[in-house]
């Protein structure tokens, strides 16, 4: 195995970067959707206190379902926080071990998509 100057391997690095980038991202998705509920919980909250209108009837279900949503996007945002990379790379290995054939059409699916998807906006 190839060792830098330090001692460290060269090998474990992008591993290493690779977990560091995955906390970042699954970081930045969680702020944003536990943002979204905060908003969401305000607005909510928001539409309940209406007193005239349309929303003086149906005001207060809206509030009771919107901070119902608000609550599980939290939930939500709390489990992609706590997402850790090793779990999920062992999660998916083994369903790709119990439906190799799905795997295999997702994949497919996904490079015709991303192909597609590439494709347009080059030309």
């Amino acid at each position: 195995m190839e060792q830098t100057m330090s001692g460290q391997d060269t090998l474990a690095s992008p591993y290493h970067e690779s977990k560091s980038t995955f906390q970042k991202v699954t970081g930045k998705i969680s702020e944003g959707i536990s943002g979204l509920a905060q908003r969401l919980d305000g607005e909510a909250s928001k539409l309940g206190e209406a007193k005239t209108g349309l929303l003086s009837s149906v005001g207060p279900d809206i509030e009771k379902y919107g901070h119902k949503t608000a609550e599980a996007l939290e939930r939500s945002a709390d489990y992609i926080n706590d997402l850790d990379i090793e779990e999920v790379k062992e999660q998916t290995r083994q369903s790709i071990q119990r439906n190799p054939g799905t795997a295999v059409l997702i994949a497919v699916g996904a490079g015709l998509l991303l192909g597609a998807l590439l494709k347009r906006k080059v030309v």
